[in-house]
């Protein structure tokens, strides 16, 4: 497989509304990532109105904070995920 991509060519400052995401933004040690590694020649919407709870074709992998949450296109199961809340 080949991957090919956006780059980001040094760090990300994200804010939303009046919170301030101090460590998002980088991939690095110590900062919270979600990825997706997909092929956009074969993403397909699976789901419908009347059978939502489908998966789609195409996104064999997804890490939310670094944890794989979607592994060979199969949810782990992975609830590593976590709203972020204005303090």
């Amino acid at each position: 497989m080949v991957l090919t991509g956006i780059l980001w060519d040094g760090p990300i400052q994200l804010k939303t509304g009046t919170v301030q995401l101090q460590d998002r933004g980088r991939i690095a040690q110590g900062y919270a990532a979600d990825l997706v590694v997909f092929d956009a020649d074969r993403v397909i919407a699976t789901s419908s109105y009347d059978d939502p709870e489908q998966y789609p074709v195409g996104i064999p992998y997804v890490l939310v904070n670094g944890v794989i949450a979607v592994d060979a296109e199969r949810c782990t199961g992975s609830m590593s995920g976590q709203a972020l809340r204005r303090s």
